[in-house]
């Protein structure tokens, strides 16, 4: 199902336009308008960068020409749904256009310097705003009618959070600050003594009652040094392991002894301890209803996709 959301949302995002039939330069012509060549040559790298495809792979692997039939493919989908989405009176209103444009070009801090990133993806400000008149045609339709045909029942969240109950495990984890002091890696037996002697220092203040984080502040020598050693929370896994080892065996507001890994000497301070746990169906409700909202959307998009093809005249050439 992933691989039909990824394809819809390429689909959308692909294409700027189509032309009258009796130009010439067509990669395909969908019920009578042209899909021009030279959007084939503009969409093409854009492709391979939403489908994760290097441009050297593409030349090097003996795939391009299936790549490049699977984007002439997508933009007669493109073309299809536009078509549809125009019959069925969604056109872009004015003032969702202006208001795309004016968000596109507000990203920039000039419209000289917008108009040259359009440059980069062989467009300019006349060109953007006919793709994005097609693309915002084509969502008010997905939005307006087809996500609005589908629902989402109480089954539908039940079955799915039976089926992903792992999905919604939620592991052991800890909340903690550190402060460390470095050792080289290469550091002689003098220094590695002088590092704990220091962070010994360090704990019988922490120990006796002084502020962590002012410590931590003052004394750390690592890069949360500034957030008073603030870790934030983490399941196991994401330290290494000596650290892991250490946090995972204090109780909350408990304070460790040194602890040497290969950064140097730290001290721990659990705030909070989390056990395992699992997301409650009720919790996750929201997350699993947008999820198969999307699903059933991009599902049925793909049968208007297939309807489409089926009653349309569709000619392509090669690209």
């Amino acid at each position: 199902m992933k691989k039909v959301i990824v394809g819809i949302s390429l689909i959308l995002a692909l294409g700027a336009g189509g032309a009258a039939a009796e130009e010439t330069g067509f990669v395909a012509t969908v019920n009578g308008v042209g899909v021009a060549k030279a959007e084939f040559d503009r969409s093409w790298p854009a492709f391979l960068k939403q489908k994760g495809i290097p441009a050297n792979h593409a030349d090097t692997s003996g795939k391009t020409d299936e790549f490049r039939v699977e984007l002439v493919d997508l933009l007669i989908d493109q073309e299809l749904l536009y078509q549809a989405a125009q019959k069925g009176g969604h056109e872009a209103a004015a003032e969702q256009l202006e208001a795309e444009v004016a968000k596109a070009q507000g990203q920039f801090p000039t419209p000289e310097d917008f108009e040259k990133a359009l440059a980069g993806s062989g467009l300019d400000v006349k060109g953007y705003s006919a793709y994005l008149q097609r693309r915002i045609t084509v969502l008010n339709m997905v939005q307006n009618e087809i996500a609005k045909s589908v629902t989402v029942t109480e089954e539908d969240i039940t079955e799915f959070y039976k089926a992903n109950i792992k999905s919604f495990a939620v592991p052991e984890q800890v909340k903690a600050r550190h402060i460390l002091i470095t050792v080289e890696a290469d550091a002689d037996e003098a220094a590695r003594e002088a590092a704990k002697k220091k962070i010994e220092e360090i704990i019988a203040k922490a120990k006796a009652g002084e502020d962590f984080s002012e410590l931590a502040v003052q004394y750390s020598q690592g890069p949360s040094a500034p957030r008073g050693g603030d870790l934030g929370t983490f399941p196991k896994g994401k330290m290494v392991p000596p650290f892991e080892e250490a946090a995972f065996a204090l109780e909350a507001g408990e304070i460790s002894a040194p602890v040497l890994t290969r950064f140097g000497y730290h001290v721990i301070k659990v705030e909070e301890k989390q056990g395992a746990s699992t997301v409650s169906q009720a919790e996750a409700a929201p997350q699993i209803t947008q999820f198969l909202q999307e699903k059933k959307t991009a599902e049925a998009t793909k049968a208007l996709l297939d309807s489409l093809r089926q009653s349309a005249k569709i000619e392509k050439t090669a690209p």
